[in-house]
């Protein structure tokens, strides 16, 4: 292991009992099978222990498909003799496969975590099972009423690891809206991602409505026009509460006169 290296998390406690020892972890998470994975680990707390010359914990988190691998330790031999042996502590997602409906009760947000990782194993090659399963889940954090950053946060997490295809995403968000729209909650503008700029969002969203009834392609282009003109708007506002002048201000915005007297 040449140059720098980066360990993933480092966090410094304290024991519960009060005692003045203070203990390195080291949190690595790991998504693939790694044949020198453990001679990594210990490559990464000698650097440590070097550093700091404090006590260190190594927990690795393994979120690969491999049921059978659960790598602990790594062990040096000379001539027949055991010379090292480095230990470390594993918690390997898949074994929480029998435990999804646990997980799904469970109040502690990273339960949800680990259940949307496992729905994210369980359905690469079934899209249609993927998003049967993250409307579930989006529905299990809507009925229980948890608090606005908590739900968009998590609402963010299933977003952004439980992908899929277009049609079955627009399917997706639509079914969010009614979902909204049933519990009088508004979080999913929070964390859209059909929309590539966030002044486009609410006219992506009219698009897609316009284009349920008119056509999907034309009300994409419609809700992206009106979110261009929107973020036009905004700009020109801003210029003109700034003093500039509506000269400069058309030429930057490309807003005609007529807009821009309504703006004063």
């Amino acid at each position: 292991m040449i140059g720098k290296t980066f360990v993933d998390k480092l966090v410094k406690v304290k024991s519960l009992q009060g005692r003045e020892e203070v203990v390195l972890i080291h949190i690595e998470v790991q998504g693939q099978k790694e044949e020198e994975f453990s001679k990594r680990l210990f490559q990464y707390y000698c650097k440590l222990f070097s550093k700091y010359d404090q006590s260190i914990l190594t927990l690795a988190v393994l979120t690969d498909s491999h049921q059978s691998w659960h790598p602990s330790n790594y062990q040096k031999e000379v001539f027949g003799f055991s010379v090292l042996t480095f230990n470390f502590k594993t918690h390997k997602l898949l074994d929480y496969q029998d435990k999804k409906p646990v997980l799904a009760l469970s109040s502690n947000p990273f339960a949800i975590v680990v259940l949307v990782h496992l729905i994210f194993l369980e359905t690469k090659k079934d899209p249609k099972a993927r998003f049967l399963m993250k409307l579930r889940l989006t529905r299990l954090l809507y009925d229980r009423g948890c608090g606005r950053d908590y739900v968009i946060n998590l609402l963010k997490v299933i977003d952004w690891a439980l992908v899929i295809p277009k049609d079955l995403e627009l399917k997706y968000k639509e079914q969010l809206h009614e979902l909204e729209e049933e519990k009088n909650m508004s979080y999913v503008t929070s964390f859209e991602r059909l929309s590539r700029e966030e002044g486009l969002q609410q006219g992506l969203q009219q698009g897609l409505q316009q284009g349920l009834q008119q056509g999907l392609q034309q009300g994409l282009q419609q809700g992206l026009q009106q979110g261009r003109n929107k973020e036009r708007y905004e700009m020109a506002k801003n210029l003109l509460a700034e003093g500039l002048s509506p000269d400069f201000v058309k030429k930057v915005t490309r807003l005609p006169d007529l807009n821009l007297t309504e703006l004063k």
